[in-house]
């Protein structure tokens, strides 16, 4: 199920349909996907939502699964610059 949810979440994210693409991308992450595309877009959902203390958990679990996902990185920074916590941004 978590594949096929995780699918279903960027689809429904492409499409523009935000609280679809959460609950499908919570379902993955529930069932046990490790994707850090799945908790980077989750990061993302929250970010947009001003949800920062989960869109930091989650852009941080997407970078430590793998550290090399810049969208992840750039999530990290704009978590940040919209918190005003500028010197973080930067780094």
């Amino acid at each position: 199920m978590g594949a096929n949810a995780l699918e279903l979440a960027i689809a429904a994210h492409i499409s523009g349909s935000i609280s679809k693409a959460e609950s499908f991308y919570k379902i993955a992450i529930e069932a046990g996907c490790v994707d850090p595309v799945a908790f980077s877009n989750l990061g993302l959902i929250y970010k947009q939502k001003r949800q920062f203390d989960r869109a930091l958990t989650a852009t941080q679990k997407a970078i430590e699964l793998n550290p090399h996902l810049i969208e992840a990185h750039m999530n990290l920074a704009y978590i940040f610059r919209d918190q005003g916590r500028f010197h973080q941004a930067l780094l």
